[in-house]
């Protein structure tokens, strides 16, 4: 065919339908079974599979879960990031819905959801090749049964996860009041051993991520530093009582836990000398798991706004750690500056 075209000399437009011949026979190629040696592994059949597989790709919906999984539509073909991801929304379908929904099949490769006894619902997904992905192959969105109180799927692992923003809220959360919205809210019965599971699985999870954030405290005072130059940043820590001992347990956490830091940006010092010298001092108790208290100095700049000058979270509001508070306030400061200003507590 190339000799021909050689020969024939014929405009571009010859060249451009041999192309697309080409292009028709390779798709056909593919379609057939053949051998290493008929081409299978050649480089334009490669392309076209590619092609192929990106275009097949786009044609699949992505997983979004509703805030109310009642009007979820459940489509053949739906991508899901994970088998987690498949199975809970599975479990808030069943809980919005209140079906008696169950997974017979569960295994690394396919996951089998089955609603109750001669009920017509069921969706079987599996895990895609190559890929972490999965996807929903086959789906019957039909129920014949009635709704039930009792939720089998809705493990306590499922209801941290759903309580977890009151739980950091307040963490002292009544079990009753876990039971009462979860009647409320999905009209669904939970005892009370299911309750205090959830709500120790939702305290774990956020004391490891406070835990996880005092952590990285060291590094966020040296940041500051960096980014700030002229800053005052100080951090204490102690060792924690079972490590003050003479023979201390190595089988518990002997590292040093935090129990004060102090900060002064440079900006906001040198703001404060060149406004009126008047100083608030105040204090709250802060709202986290490991509790706390701030401890902040305000200064007013000329426009009547607050002015921040330091601040610091210590472990209570006493006159041990107001005394170190404003020591070091008057070491950034200044003694001649602060005996010149007036103070006011508590607003």
């Amino acid at each position: 065919m190339h000799q021909d075209i050689r020969k024939s000399k014929k405009s571009k437009s010859v060249v451009e339908k041999l192309k697309k011949t080409q292009k028709v026979s390779v798709g056909k190629r593919k379609s057939s079974r053949l051998s290493d040696d008929e081409g299978l592994n050649s480089d334009e059949l490669e392309e076209v599979s590619s092609e192929d597989d990106e275009a097949s790709k786009k044609k699949f919906p992505v997983h979004k879960e509703l805030k109310d999984m009642s009007m979820y539509k459940w489509e053949s073909g739906t991508l899901y990031a994970t088998r987690e991801e498949f199975k809970e929304a599975v479990t808030s379908y069943a809980v919005h819905t209140g079906r008696k929904i169950k997974f017979p099949v569960v295994d690394n490769v396919r996951v089998r959801a089955k609603c109750g006894d001669g009920c017509e619902w069921f969706a079987y997904a599996v895990k895609m090749a190559n890929e972490d992905s999965w996807q929903l192959r086959t789906v019957n969105d039909h129920h014949s049964c009635n709704t039930v109180f009792d939720i089998k799927v809705m493990k306590s692992k499922w209801l941290a996860k759903v309580f977890r923003r009151k739980v950091e809220e307040n963490p002292k959360l009544k079990l009753g009041t876990i039971q009462s919205r979860t009647l409320r809210k999905w009209n669904v019965q939970i005892s009370r051993a299911k309750a205090f599971r959830a709500k120790q699985i939702a305290l774990v999870d956020i004391n490891g991520t406070f835990r996880e954030q005092y952590r990285r405290l060291y590094d966020y005072c040296h940041e500051l530093l960096c980014t700030n130059p002229g800053s005052s940043v100080k951090l204490k820590v102690q060792l924690p009582p079972a490590a003050q001992t003479e023979h201390p347990d190595t089988s518990l956490d002997l590292s040093p836990q935090f129990h004060r830091i102090y900060i002064c940006l440079k900006a906001c010092k040198e703001s404060f000398m060149k406004c009126r010298p008047m100083i608030g001092l105040d204090g709250c108790f802060l709202k986290t798991p490991y509790g706390g208290w701030l401890l902040v100095a305000m200064g007013w700049d000329p426009n009547d706004q607050m002015l921040p000058i330091a601040y610091a979270v210590v472990d209570a509001e006493t006159k041990d750690s107001w005394t170190w508070f404003l020591s070091n306030l008057i070491d950034d400061i200044g003694a001649e500056k602060l005996l010149r200003s007036t103070f006011m507590s508590d607003q």
